[in-house]
């Protein structure tokens, strides 16, 4: 009789252990990561933005795989405008920061140097979730700044005729 008591006692142990392997992995994977690739016309400059809340883990890397000299300039904005990251004609870039502020960061690759070259950037964002209410696919909340200024200019040209 010992002799069971110690296996089921074993047993349960080891489900205990599995338990709090995967509950671990679980906490681990709340995260969210994107990456795309855009072509950032010579003369230009393209901008994103991604709502982000405060104390997150913000990975974010970039590189260029076609143009030119295979360089852009980079930045990377607080909700209020506070420069977190920015950096001059660079091929590629790797960022880790935990943000201090909740509201829209600002990402921006700059090929306004290049008056010939389009660049092609990669680039991949990764998130770091406390909890399962927090997390939002950051793919959906996307958008293109320069689009929403069109759109500004075309309902302000409406308003004026």
């Amino acid at each position: 009789m010992p002799r069971i008591v110690v296996g089921v006692f074993k047993m349960n142990e080891k489900l205990l252990l599995f338990g709090l392997v995967v509950s671990f992995l679980f906490q681990i994977c709340l995260s969210v990561e994107i990456d795309m690739t855009v072509l950032v016309p010579a003369g230009r400059r393209e901008c994103f933005y991604q709502p982000i809340k405060a104390k997150q883990t913000l990975d974010f890397e970039f590189q260029v795989i076609e143009g030119g000299d295979l360089d852009i300039n980079f930045l990377l904005r607080s909700p209020s405008n506070k420069a977190v990251a920015t950096e001059a004609r660079k091929a590629e870039g790797i960022y880790t920061r935990t943000t201090q502020e909740t509201g829209d960061y600002l990402f921006c690759f700059d090929n306004t140097f290049s008056r010939i070259s389009s660049k092609t950037v990669f680039f991949d964002l990764a998130l770091d979730y406390d909890s399962e209410d927090e997390l939002v696919h950051p793919k959906a909340q996307w958008f293109d700044a320069g689009t929403e200024v069109l759109d500004v200019r075309i309902e302000d040209m409406q308003a004026s005729t």
